[in-house]
């Protein structure tokens, strides 16, 4: 081991903190913070990455990353000569932590099972009654996307409940719509051609992620594991994901992220390295980037 990981390792142990404690607050996987305690580096994929996992780390222990840490780093660890791809580094992200039990991943799937079948009820209840309700609901003029430079928003306070109306139930109201607008006859044929020929208005937005600063991050489409992203996000890039109603975010560095959408841009979700999790984000009926700690509906 090198003198770093020893002293690492050290102050963790003096303040009677596990490893598994400074990875749940820092959003660091428990390896990852074994191999910097023993100074293995160069089983990460990169510099970038040793030197955000440790400023993470330093933060979490209260030691000064920047005059205590960093000169140790530079001492032991060359930029060049990492061995592991990316590509391992993400896969090994997606992973589910070790330390969980048989029985915690079996007790979560039932969770989840449950929450599922509970939400699927109150849906399809909520559909039936929204359909009826916005039979006479008047069409929402068309809006066009402003050509000013992005303008930087406050972010919202986080909401317990939210609003948003599923993909479905907005194609049914326009359906509806198309129907009863058809000429009123008894010839059934016109009510089903106007419904049939009724356009969808499902829309997708796009979202742009731009990261300021290291920021490890994990995105999810209107509850669609098969949109899932989950990896670094180096200094300087930027990412676009795209939803049709709401977007699950989890943030390793609150402050490292800015959201732009349409022409608005979005920041100060937390200080800097703060990590932020299940946080839901919706565009509200005026097309502004709404935040909320609860699954929208």
């Amino acid at each position: 081991m090198g003198k770093l990981g020893d002293y690492l390792r050290e102050v963790r142990e003096s303040k009677k903190l596990t490893l598994q404690d400074a990875s749940k607050a820092t959003a660091v996987r428990k390896h990852f913070l074994e191999l910097l305690e023993q100074s293995r580096y160069e089983e990460l994929p990169s510099y970038v990455h040793v030197h955000g996992f440790l400023s993470q780390y330093s933060k979490f222990l209260g030691l000064d990353f920047q005059n205590s840490i960093k000169p140790l780093l530079d001492e032991e660890c060359q930029k060049d000569g990492f061995g592991q791809p990316k590509d391992e580094l993400n896969a090994e992200l997606s992973k589910p932590p070790s330390s969980l039990s048989v029985a915690q991943i079996i007790s979560t799937v039932v969770v989840i099972l449950i929450i599922a079948l509970v939400g699927y009820v109150i849906y399809t209840n909520g559909l039936s009654s929204k359909r009826i309700a916005t039979r006479t609901a008047p069409a929402s003029p068309e809006r066009t996307t402003p050509t000013e430079p992005p303008a930087v928003v406050a972010v919202t306070p986080i909401h317990e409940e939210s609003e948003v109306l599923p993909i479905d139930n907005r194609t049914a109201v326009n359906t509806i719509a198309a129907v009863e607008n058809a000429p009123s006859t008894d010839n059934r044929a016109a009510a089903d051609t106007a419904a049939a020929d009724a356009p969808s208005t499902v829309k997708v937005n796009t979202v742009l992620l731009k990261f300021s600063d290291d920021c490890w991050f994990h995105f999810v489409a209107d509850n669609d594991n098969a949109t899932a992203i989950d990896l670094i996000a180096p200094a300087g890039s930027s990412r676009a994901v795209q939803f049709n109603d709401y977007f699950l975010l989890d943030i390793g560095n609150a402050g490292g992220i800015t959201l732009q959408h349409n022409s608005k841009e979005y920041t100060g979700f937390g200080a800097a390295w703060q990590p932020l999790k299940n946080v839901y984000f919706r565009v509200d009926e005026n097309g502004v980037l709404q935040q909320s700690r609860s699954l929208p509906r």
